[in-house]
């Protein structure tokens, strides 16, 4: 996993965040740090109705309208889940089971797994009155085939290989920390979860897959959806889509490093089929050089997934602070969608060398986008269409071409490289954008936005939270 951290780092998506850093870029330390918080309460509020509470990311809101950024010592890590263990450790070694040791374990145990291959972990029905954690040994190598979980409860999975999809139903509270998934057959969906709740994925590393994630319901009414659901700190590599939601409410996904997706078939960073309030902060999607279909982020289209689909809807989606780059066909795409917010996105150098591609389109086949609201973003083409709903806010936005509304610049963002897409100084974008509830307190790589925010998914200048 020390690998893993280290090409996030390098790829600018994990400078701060979900693992702490020990002070020095790319040096990355597993202990948790404290929660960020502000430095004091101000909740002044702006010409433009913004407060305190609409600062996302522990900044705090002067009256004077800039953002102070939080204290710099105040920690980077994603908290730890639980305390650690409080009953009795139980080891596992090979030619042992795994699932035989979970079944005797008490709430607080420790299953602890040493070194070795093990056979498919499958695990039904174990529902403890607290957590129970099954962990490979600390620097110990773990490969199981498969896991799967049914009808389980408070349990935690950590630092475990799999070489065998992941296939979670019918479960509630479940932590999966540290995982390595490497599917060796192709085809399938690497990770699964299925009529769940309160799930956690977070530091892990999935392959593969026609979808590397995907949280599944289908058409059934938005009360018996999965819910509650953080995605965060994860790789996801070489799949065709980096992870779908065909019924699921309350998903937080942050830190997510989409790349290196199959261009030999279609590809999409992540695609929303039914959803209502899914968050997506701090991520980057990659298309892969070469494709000819992709999209990046491509929510609606309810009726494509299963039939019945007219109960599936797409609602109440915000993204923040993220790129995407390198699709073919479009970098955002809203088909049937409502009240969709998107704020400091970078989607640029979307397309192929025949066509350049919209940064953010709209279309109208599945009853179009009411609710749409841009600001502070980078779009390299705007299309909106013509039969749609016209946008709810469009506001300080930069574009080569396309869009409509205030304080807009046509023009080139002047990135320092199209890599990383951090800003030149000479760039237009840099403090010119606006606060309006829902602006991230925190860019890309985890900086503190400050004084006026800059356009786009990355500060010029930003002041790191963890040094």
């Amino acid at each position: 996993m020390a690998r893993l951290a280290r090409a996030i780092v390098a790829a600018a998506l994990f400078a701060s965040g979900g693992l702490a850093c020990d002070g020095e870029i790319g040096s990355l330390s597993p202990e948790a740090g404290a929660t960020m918080q502000p430095s004091n309460d101000a909740s002044t509020p702006r010409a433009d109705g913004a407060t305190q509470d609409d600062i996302d990311g522990g900044g705090v809101l002067l009256p004077d309208g800039r953002i102070e950024p939080p204290p710099i010592d105040a920690g980077c890590a994603t908290p730890a889940s639980d305390a650690g263990p409080t009953g009795s450790i139980h080891d596992v070694y090979p030619g042992s089971s795994i699932a035989a040791a979970l079944a005797s374990a008490a709430a607080g145990d420790v299953v602890v797994v040493h070194a070795g291959d093990y056979p498919p972990l499958e695990i039904s029905s174990v529902e403890p009155a607290a957590r129970v954690v099954v962990t490979g040994a600390s620097g110990e190598h773990v490969s199981v085939e498969a896991l799967t979980l049914e009808r389980t409860a408070h349990l935690a999975i950590r630092d475990l290989t799999v070489h065998g999809r992941v296939y979670i139903t019918l479960t509630t509270d479940l932590e999966l920390s540290g995982l390595v998934v490497a599917p060796l057959e192709s085809g399938g969906n690497t990770l699964s979860v299925d009529r769940s709740s309160d799930i956690t994925i977070e530091r892990s590393r999935l392959e593969g897959g026609v979808r590397t994630i995907v949280l599944y319901t289908g058409p059934l009414p938005m009360s018996e959806w999965v819910h509650d659901v953080r995605i965060r700190d994860v790789e996801l590599v070489r799949g065709n889509r980096c992870m779908q939601v065909i019924g699921a409410r309350a998903v937080t996904i942050e830190r997510m490093w989409c790349h290196d997706l199959d261009p030999s078939d279609w590809n999409v960073g992540i695609q929303l089929s039914g959803s209502d309030d899914v968050r997506i902060t701090q991520s980057r999607f990659e298309g892969p050089p070469g494709a000819r279909i992709g999209r990046g982020l491509t929510f609606g289209r309810p009726t494509d997934v299963a039939e019945g689909g007219e109960l599936l809807t797409v609602t109440h989606t915000v993204v923040a602070s993220t790129l995407v780059h390198g699709f073919a066909e479009n970098g955002i795409l809203l088909e049937g969608t409502s009240d969709t917010d998107i704020v400091n996105v970078t989607s640029w150098d979307n397309g192929t060398a025949e066509r350049r591609a919209p940064g953010l389109m709209t279309d109208f086949s599945f009853g179009g986008n009411p609710g749409v609201r841009l600001w502070n973003d980078l779009l390299e083409t705007i299309a909106f269409h013509p039969s749609d709903a016209p946008p709810a806010l469009v506001t300080h936005v930069l574009a080569l071409e396309g869009g409509s509304g205030e304080a807009l610049i046509t023009g080139d963002p002047m990135f320092v490289d199209r890599t990383t897409y951090e800003l030149a100084p000479s760039s237009p974008a840099i403090d010119a954008g606006i606060t309006l509830p829902g602006t991230p307190g925190l860019d890309l790589a985890g900086r503190a936005r400050v004084g006026a925010p800059d356009l786009g998914a990355l500060e010029h200048g930003g002041v790191p939270v963890c040094e």
